[in-house]
């Protein structure tokens, strides 16, 4: 990619780039992102410090097109490409504006772990420009009439939300318009393109409404992943380019395609919760979120070894009121982990209702660690547990885990005598 950046900075939308050098919106942003992909799993700062000379000219780059435009005639490209047949594409302005502070979020994370003697600088020259460009964004674009930003469209509410530039007071209604507008408007379904998708789940899981993420994924009908999966016509075995590949034309309609493959990530991600907190592997979290389904298994391949969760979930044998959890996890050496139990009987529970009407205890391996709300220590490995929200958090060390949560609800007279 290196080899083929232009003299002004900018990043072509394919290697090699056939042609016009300078790339649009959210396709430069691969060079960026596999840099941090690469920082994020494999720990490699040399690699960034490498790179540093390319990536300040990238970032050169974008700052002279915003100050050629400002955000609200932002460079364009191919917005969000291919939303559902008879959907509207979302503002390609916007689209364009949001590849930028995309771009400068992963810019600052990048720089902020790099070991190049110049990284501090531009890692601030970077967050300068996030300050002044972030209420840039919501001034342009949220409609103060509709209280929407830009038409209304699931992706022009997705993509604030996960930049994080929607003002606090604004973002239970714009989470909330997000959410309707694919529960009812649209009857469980995306109008999204290849970048809303992506980042509607991502929204979605981070301000804890991953249960109706989830039922996007579990959707069947169209346009949804199921859908490829499950028509009558041409049932999928690899993501289509399209949401419609089967009734489309065979001019751009791979049958074999990354663009809508983001859902891979989503679900060892956000529905195991696996990722790391510290580049590398060397700290992660493991928060999982399918509590509706009985069972799953997930493994993530990292620089010290395999990350493994094994989940149940099964009713009490003489209690209807006692649901068990049970969570087999491990630990590669080198690997420190904060586990998540959700505080709820099932994902969508976890995100609408008080957890104040259920009691948690937890074991591991039959020992208790976790009774009357109080952690009790003496496990080998297991550092500390604290309530923090809506989970309990469970510090542990590498190694090997079978955790056992039993949640009780307490009934309104427990509740009172309590």
């Amino acid at each position: 990619m290196v080899e083929n950046q232009d003299d002004d900075g900018s990043m072509p939308n394919v290697v090699p780039p056939m042609g016009k050098i300078e790339g649009a919106p959210n396709w430069q942003t691969a060079y960026p992102m596999i840099l941090w992909n690469m920082m994020t799993y494999y720990g490699d700062r040399l690699l960034i410090s490498n790179h540093h000379d390319s990536l300040v000219r990238y970032f050169d780059f974008l700052d002279s097109s915003y100050h050629k435009t400002g955000l609200k005639n932002f460079r364009t490209g191919y917005g969000d490409w291919v939303p559902p047949k008879g959907y509207p594409n979302a503002d390609k302005h916007f689209m364009g504006a949001f590849a930028l502070l995309g771009d400068i979020k992963l810019g600052i994370d990048i720089f902020g772990y790099s070991d190049h003697p110049e990284s501090d600088f531009q890692a601030t020259r970077l967050i300068d420009l996030q300050s002044k460009i972030s209420p840039e964004f919501h001034d342009v674009f949220f409609n103060s009439t509709s209280g929407v930003y830009m038409s209304g469209l699931q992706t022009e509410q997705a993509l604030p939300l996960y930049l994080g530039v929607v003002p606090k007071e604004l973002q239970s209604s714009i989470l909330s318009q997000l959410v309707h507008d694919i529960q009812v408007t649209q009857k469980g379904h995306t109008t999204s393109g290849i970048i809303g998708i992506k980042y509607c789940m991502e929204a979605l899981s981070s301000y804890d409404r991953g249960d109706v993420a989830l039922d996007l994924a579990l959707q069947t009908s169209y346009p949804s992943w199921g859908y490829m999966v499950n028509n009558k016509y041409e049932p999928a075995t690899t993501v289509w380019e399209l949401w419609d590949s089967d009734t489309t034309g065979p001019s751009m309609n791979s049958r074999n395609h990354h663009m809508f493959g983001s859902i891979t990530s989503w679900f060892y991600k956000h529905v195991a919760g696996i990722q790391p907190v510290d580049p590398g592997f060397s700290h992660v979290q493991i928060r999982p979120s399918l509590l509706r389904h009985q069972n799953f298994k997930a493994r993530v391949s990292t620089p010290a070894g395999e990350i493994y969760l094994n989940y149940r979930k099964q009713e009490h044998a003489e209690v209807s009121t006692v649901t068990e959890f049970l969570y087999e996890i491990t630990l590669p050496p080198g690997t420190r982990g904060t586990f998540y139990i959700p505080i709820a009987l099932d994902d969508r529970e976890a995100a609408l209702s008080n957890e104040v009407n259920l009691d948690v205890s937890i074991e591991e391996n039959g020992v208790p660690i976790w009774f009357n709300w109080q952690f009790l220590p003496g496990v080998d490995g297991v550092e500390h547990v604290e309530k923090v929200g809506k989970h309990l958090h469970i510090g542990i060390s590498n190694g090997k885990y079978r955790f056992k949560a039993t949640i009780s609800k307490i009934s309104s007279v427990e509740m009172i005598d309590s």
